[in-house]
């Protein structure tokens, strides 16, 4: 129960803003730092997909599109 409620306290505290004296962050960086976040995990998911459909191009060149997916992955790191 403990760690669940660290859990949701430190999901809690990722949305506070930390700024120091020396540097505080205008609305632009602000908007710009989200945009590029935002677009970084757009092309991670979209490398995850173009991995798999790879993936599943190869096993299906070999005749095995119809397998477990633990043999799946034994394969793909094989070949």
């Amino acid at each position: 129960m403990e760690a669940e409620e660290a859990r949701t306290k430190k999901k809690q505290s990722f949305d506070e803003k930390y700024e120091s004296p020396m540097f505080v962050m205008t609305p632009e960086m602000i908007k710009h730092a989200d945009e590029k976040s935002k677009k970084m995990i757009a092309d991670k998911r979209q490398q995850k997909i173009d991995y798999l459909a790879a993936r599943d191009a190869k096993l299906k060149s070999l005749d095995l599109e119809n397998c477990d997916e633990y043999f799946v992955q034994k394969i793909a790191e094989v070949k």
